[in-house]
């Protein structure tokens, strides 16, 4: 599977402890806002974060496991929130446009050319992340490589490919 590696390489680092599902890793099921949080706080910062007392975001309780990871993120300035900004959503599945702009953000991608994907309009609040993440060599788009999926749901193996990629840098 085009996941093994990535998914193997982060599960030794220990990033899905506490994030797994019933049935183990669950790789086609699609990631949510506050898995992927807590995800990409443990690749970047390599350990888990204190105690959270408060919280920026109205819909995360201080006491939620996954609470100082959404924070962490807020920090970094990887997440905006979500909506008017009040809230960050954390049971919302992540879409690929929004994993781009997460990315993008996390590893300060820089700008590339655009990729040509058919579905992803030069005008779209997704574009230029689009276009960093092809550019770092993290995607390569969806089916064929004509599209990028933007409006998908990333899945929990995507995801772990997708940081397992960022970390690893341009190749």
């Amino acid at each position: 599977m085009y996941y093994t590696q990535a998914v193997a390489t982060l599960s030794a680092l220990s990033v899905f402890a506490g994030t797994e599902c019933p049935e183990g890793f669950c790789p086609h099921t699609p990631i949510d806002r506050k898995t992927m949080a807590v995800w990409i706080v443990r690749v970047l910062d390599g350990r888990n974060p204190p105690p959270l007392f408060e919280s920026r975001f109205i819909d995360v309780s201080p006491l939620n496991f996954y609470a100082p990871y959404i924070e962490r993120l807020a920090e970094l300035g990887v997440t905006l929130g979500c909506g008017d900004g009040s809230g960050f959503c954390p049971n919302r599945t992540v879409s690929r446009a929004q994993m781009a702009t997460f990315l993008t953000r996390a590893y300060k991608l820089a700008m590339g050319p655009d990729p040509g994907f058919e579905d992803v309009p030069p005008g779209a609040w997704y574009a230029d992340s689009v276009a960093r993440l092809a550019a770092s060599g993290i995607t390569t788009g969806c089916g064929d490589g004509s599209r990028f999926c933007p409006h998908r749901d990333v899945t929990r193996a995507q995801m772990a490919t997708f940081l397992y990629r960022a970390e690893q840098g341009p190749g």
